[in-house]
């Protein structure tokens, strides 16, 4: 909004300024809207590099995050320390830790919000994702209204709290993006919606979506619960498959396999 009115101020301006030294009227309007596309389009730029830098910054602290804690599930995986559970806090501790230096680094942005009118959107929406992972999720319904949904994920962040909240909107918010993401990025919204539904034991429509979803991503995963529920077997349903992006929604737990006990034998005699 800052670069529209100082766009406009220096148009009107150069305007004036022609005007002022007896040039045409057509001339002065013409300078001035020139002046106006060139202040709009230098602003436009010098913000635009601004964000990237800022952008760049964050992923960058997730990044290094994400390498420390690999080096760490490395560590812990050639000298294991405690069991899986024990190994999965401290890992978690270490995550939040980086991820929180990313949403003290998204205040960086809060300068820049009165030059671009959709930067606010999009920070609410960075932020609405680090708190999810952060599993904080008061400051994620808070931030809900207030954020972009573009992306697979964040569209499906959404719907699993309006689920959460009891909100029914989730099947309209589905209905709305699905059209517009494609391919892979489809899977996740496929998958939780066809979740809930059973969780809502609304069967046949479940089927009905896990049908178009199974058509348009070709995901082994829809394929196998689509052929379960079609043959009444509700629970063998499991988005398990897809790993980290349905358990990164938190509504299941990651099921750990506990370690077989082996039966000690005495010495034979």
């Amino acid at each position: 909004m800052l670069a529209i009115f100082i766009s406009l101020g220096i148009g009107g301006f150069l305007g004036i300024m022609m005007f002022y030294f007896n040039f045409d009227i057509s001339w002065c309007m013409t300078v001035g809207f020139l002046g106006f596309i060139a202040t709009q389009i230098l602003t436009g730029l010098l913000i635009r590099k601004l964000v990237k830098k800022l952008t760049d910054n964050i992923q960058n602290i997730i990044a290094g995050g994400q390498q420390k804690l690999n080096k760490k599930i490395q560590f812990f995986q050639t000298r294991p320390q405690g069991g899986v559970k024990t190994m999965q806090k401290l890992l978690e501790k270490d995550q939040h830790v980086f991820i929180r230096q990313a949403i003290e680094a998204t205040r960086a942005f809060e300068k820049l919000y009165s030059w671009n009118l959709l930067l606010k959107k999009q920070v609410n929406t960075m932020r609405m994702q680090f708190y999810y992972q952060l599993r904080e999720f008061e400051k994620v319904d808070a931030l809900i209204p207030k954020a972009m949904y573009v992306d697979h994920m964040s569209v499906a962040m959404k719907m699993a709290r309006l689920y959460k909240n009891e909100d029914e909107s989730y099947k309209k918010l589905f209905y709305k993006k699905i059209k517009k993401i494609k391919n892979e990025d489809a899977v996740i919204l496929y998958a939780l919606y066809s979740w809930i539904l059973v969780k809502k034991e609304k069967i046949e429509e479940a089927i009905k979506v896990l049908q178009q979803g199974k058509e348009k991503t070709k995901n082994e995963v829809l394929e196998k619960n689509w052929e379960s529920l079609v043959n009444s077997k509700d629970k063998k349903f499991s988005n398990a498959d897809l790993g980290d992006m349905w358990y990164a929604l938190y509504l299941e737990e990651v099921k750990v396999p506990k370690p077989k006990q082996q039966l000690m034998r005495g010495p034979y005699r």
